[in-house]
């Protein structure tokens, strides 16, 4: 049977608001205990519209009080509740970016069980991963021998609020908003290293702006070529292709993306992909659901006390990564 949670939440953003709380309330074995913001405006109205009590005292206290601490507040912000969880022993679910480098993801995972600390990359569980995922085990198409990732909305989010700080963002849009797209990439390809070759960049003050970044990733079947390009200043073709030897496909990395699988002669092809996810659960193919379906799999870490794809420690190489690719960002 599983056990029941008490949630502390800190950080009373959109995504609490949008997913976060409607999700909560429909776990039957969470319970939203509190809600916090140094904005007590929003700590307010999400406290009005989902019925869930504000913390009145501070945070450090009220995580005494529940098992669970959900953390969205920018990066810059949370090591004193990281260290306030791991004093308490209770475990944490946090939104990324979680580090800017391998020694710091390893460090801040250590206050932790390895069960007890999850990273909030909830596209994981997209349909699309799974599907590109099994293309690329199956061998079905051959090797895969590339990827080509594309992200780029003209934008002047960067420039406002916390988001125009790299010590509270973490960085611009490549670790706030693209790193889903790359842990998505390291998910589909089971990769078990990267090297970044090279990156063509604009930044300002250490916020990333446009890029265009050739990596390398080591996998099972051998290397893989990735070059990603992605932007606020330029409105691109949204999407990822995968070269096989013997074919291609195209799709988008959102939750209910076709895929489209083309002949080297550029014919589209007919493919039951379906048939390949027969044994596969808990598919998202909403936003919502993913969040759900992450949720159900943290408190199932919890419940068995053991690791599984929401651990901080299945995150390692995405951080690596974004440390490698900031590393040629001056």
């Amino acid at each position: 049977m599983s056990k029941q949670y008490k949630v502390g939440i800190i950080g009373a953003g959109n995504i609490v608001e949008s997913s976060h709380l409607p999700v909560l309330q429909n776990l039957p074995n969470a319970e939203v205990a509190w809600i916090y913001d140094i904005n007590q405006n929003r700590t307010g109205l999400l406290s009005s519209m989902y019925a869930v009590q504000t913390l009145g005292g501070a945070p450090e206290e009220g995580i005494k009080n529940v098992d669970i601490c959900l953390i969205t507040i920018p990066y810059g912000v949370r090591q004193n509740y990281y260290q306030a969880c791991s004093a308490a022993g209770k475990a944490v679910y946090v939104e990324k970016p979680f580090a800017l480098s391998e020694q710091e993801h390893l460090q801040t995972s250590s206050m932790f069980r390895p069960y007890q600390l999850a990273i909030g990359f909830q596209r994981r569980s997209y349909k699309i991963v799974y599907q590109l995922r099994q293309l690329v085990q199956s061998g079905v198409f051959g090797k895969l021998k590339s990827i080509a990732f594309t992200q780029g909305y003209f934008s002047l989010k960067g420039g406002r609020g916390y988001l125009s700080d790299a010590k509270l963002a973490g960085g611009g849009v490549i670790i706030e908003s693209a790193i889903h797209s790359f842990d998505q990439m390291l998910q589909i390809t089971n990769a078990t290293d990267v090297e970044v070759l090279n990156v063509d960049y604009l930044q300002k003050n250490g916020i990333d702006y446009d890029s265009v970044t050739n990596s390398v990733l080591t996998t099972p079947t051998g290397s893989v070529d990735v070059v990603s390009s992605v932007s606020t200043l330029r409105n691109l073709k949204n999407g990822v292709v995968f070269t096989f030897e013997n074919a291609w496909v195209e799709c988008r990395f959102s939750a209910d993306s076709d895929l489209r699988v083309y002949a080297n002669s550029g014919k589209q092809l007919s493919f039951d992909i379906e048939a390949l996810l027969a044994n596969e659960n808990n598919i998202a193919t909403t936003v919502g659901a993913s969040f759900y379906f992450f949720w159900k799999k943290f408190l199932e870490a919890l419940d068995e006390e053991k690791a599984n794809f929401t651990s901080a420690q299945e995150s390692l190489l995405t951080t690596k990564w974004m440390e490698k690719i900031y590393g040629k960002i001056k």
